[in-house]
């Protein structure tokens, strides 16, 4: 946690400064869309401990599209115009990609029956990046302006659990095996630009790249309501969730 309390201390001393000098801030709202390995996926899947690349060491993800919500403000350097001192706090949020989904909705499919109920939890991905870095921009007239950014900084990667439920309604026999996934802090970057019309709504588009790290965490297995005791640790395969994003914005 050492790199993401950096970046967060980094983004405070930059809004004891904002008092001293002309601030902008930006509010974006757009689509995630993971890129490379993070949106890939292994041929073999299975429950339990979820598997779509995270057990085979080829760092997939099996990542879908996702959304993003974000916050960035603008410090100006009074001695070169356009240019200012940047600093963004993101939220991206993907669940699995189709093809992971369908393949368990199959499985939930072939296995209940009329004397059991069976179903699967799979996990998403929250990706939290705090960064500071340097902006531009271009204002060619009044209506039309062109804008870039660079910035380095933090990840905060979570998974959120995977569950898988048995119950036989038969026997009254319940399986519940539920992995949580730890959260990992990475160093990230990214690099964007796009549009900016009459000096209010902006259109960009971004790259992350938010670090690798491996998807590790505890299983644990509760039959009838009892929970088993030592629950085993496990270490998977790594991540390295890489995003594009597309987002309109508004400027205050």
């Amino acid at each position: 946690m050492k790199k993401a309390t950096l970046a967060i201390a980094m983004l405070t001393l930059l809004s004891f400064g904002a008092a001293q000098a002309q601030t902008h801030f930006s509010l974006r709202l757009g689509g995630a869309f993971p890129m490379g390995k993070f949106a890939d996926a292994s041929a073999n899947f299975s429950t339990g401990n979820l598997n779509w690349g995270l057990y085979d060491n080829s760092k997939k993800g099996g990542a879908g599209i996702g959304v993003t919500l974000g916050g960035n403000f603008k410090y100006d350097i009074a001695s070169v115009k356009g240019l200012g001192v940047i600093a963004s706090l993101d939220l991206m949020y993907n669940t699995l990609n189709s093809d992971i989904d369908d393949y368990f909705e199959e499985q939930v499919d072939a296995t209940e029956s009329n004397t059991r109920e069976y179903s699967v939890t799979t996990p998403k991905y929250i990706n939290i990046p705090v960064m500071v870095g340097l902006g531009y921009t271009y204002e060619a007239t009044p209506a039309l302006g062109l804008f870039a950014e660079v910035a380095i900084g933090a990840n905060i990667r979570m998974i959120t659990k995977a569950e898988e439920n048995d119950y036989f309604t038969t026997t009254q026999y319940e399986k519940i095996t539920t992995s949580e996934y730890n959260t990992a802090t990475t160093f990230a970057w990214r690099i964007g630009g796009g549009l900016m019309l009459n000096s209010k709504y902006t259109i960009g588009v971004d790259y992350y790249s938010l670090g690798m790290a491996k998807a590790e965490g505890t299983t644990y297995t509760e039959i009838n309501g009892v929970e088993g005791t030592n629950p085993p640790n496990f270490k998977a395969g790594k991540i390295t969730p890489t995003i594009l994003t597309l987002r309109l914005g508004i400027n205050f």
